[in-house]
């Protein structure tokens, strides 16, 4: 499976997670190595062969997702080959493919509103966990909240019946 990585989150201290458009099917992937988590040194920067844009060959993959993360996909670390990146025009082109107008055709209706400016799918229930969100009416707002240890940035975006503060953890 080839995919081309449009998310890379930071998680727990020291670790990852990778997401991309498989090429073939234009539908997100999560890979997920079947010995191990990814962690920093697995980023481009540090010598791994992640980075956002990067074109990868997974190998031999198996599909291991249930509702709502059917992304989920198993492969071997060591198997992973770069391949030639796309061109930008190429790469932005196939993410506003793959973008969606709204969180509903995302997510899927069970997406559900949960507190103040947070949505969520229950387990076992929604069409995926992964998804690009095109903004067309309103332009999202970056805040840094104060919280202690440390602050944190957020996202405030509009995105029609459900008003979402989102936390910005992409590297």
């Amino acid at each position: 499976m080839r995919i081309v990585v449009n998310h890379l989150p930071r998680m727990r201290r020291g670790y990852i997670c990778a997401a991309g458009i498989n090429l073939a099917t234009g539908e997100h992937v999560r890979p997920l190595p079947r010995n191990g988590a990814l962690r920093y040194r697995d980023l481009a920067a540090h010598g791994g062969l992640l980075e956002v844009g990067a074109v990868l060959d997974l190998g031999t993959t198996k599909s291991i997702g249930r509702a709502p993360e059917i992304e989920d996909t198993e492969y071997f670390k060591r198997s992973a080959r770069s391949r030639p990146d796309l061109d930008s025009a190429e790469f932005w082109a196939r993410m506003k493919s793959t973008a969606k107008t709204s969180l509903i055709e995302l997510f899927g209706r069970d997406l559900h509103e949960v507190g103040h400016a947070h949505a969520a799918v229950d387990v076992g229930h929604g069409e995926r966990s992964l998804g690009m969100l095109l903004i067309t009416k309103s332009r999202p707002e970056l805040v840094i909240e104060a919280r202690q240890p440390r602050p944190r940035l957020r996202m405030n975006l509009q995105t029609g019946r459900i008003p979402l503060s989102v936390a910005v953890t992409d590297i």
